[in-house]
């Protein structure tokens, strides 16, 4: 019961971190906001136990914008923090498949480039980010042929500079807002030249 009423009372806002979504339970954020460089921003969800607690009747319709609202802004932090960790593991990827060392270490992180790039596929819906969803498509699409047949070494190549496009994208800044235009738009040319290799990945 204690318990309940603690739920009711004191819900705690949402983090979003590229490994977690729930409730904030640190006291201390720190550790939090520079594990990746990013400040961590914390989501307020709707309390509709609270609302039914105090008495307060609840409005569907209401509830459920404050419901979308609340799910495209956990949606577009995911992506945020996903960002950095899909960088992190191209860094590691391309080199290891341009030399020619793919180990057992490089195919677990080429499949985990594949689940990051197909959760961000499926959170970029309702996003102020569905601008890039063409390069996070094919992002997702070289990460699963990685993990099946010989790449071809134009999809190597054209790894690093997909995930800075995505990377500069998802986090902006006021410096980078127009880099991040340029690098998107040479992706894009880079793929409409080398189009014959690109649709065998669809």
């Amino acid at each position: 019961m204690q318990r309940i009423e603690q739920l009711a009372n004191e819900r705690q806002k949402f983090v979003v971190t590229a490994d977690y979504i729930g409730p904030q339970r640190r006291k201390d954020r720190e550790k939090d906001d520079s594990e990746d460089g990013l400040k961590l921003d914390l989501v307020e969800v709707p309390n509709t136990l609270g609302s039914k607690a105090r008495g307060e009747e609840v409005d569907n319709y209401e509830l459920q914008k404050l419901i979308s609202e609340a799910q495209t802004e956990i949606n577009e932090q995911r992506l945020k923090r996903n960002a950095p960790e899909i960088a992190m593991l191209v860094k590691e990827i391309v080199p290891a498949f341009q030399d020619g060392n793919v180990d057992d270490v490089i195919k677990a992180k080429v499949k985990s480039l594949s689940g990051f790039a197909a959760d961000v596929s499926e959170r970029l819906s309702g996003t102020s980010y569905m601008n890039v969803s063409d390069l996070c498509a094919i992002l997702g699409s070289i990460a699963s042929a990685l993990q099946h047949e010989n790449p071809n070494p134009k999809n190597i190549a054209l790894l690093t500079p997909l995930s800075e496009a995505i990377s500069v994208s998802f986090n902006p800044t006021e410096e980078s807002s127009g880099l991040a235009d340029q690098v998107v738009a040479l992706v894009r040319q880079y793929i409409e030249k080398n189009a014959a290799d690109f649709a065998r990945l669809e």
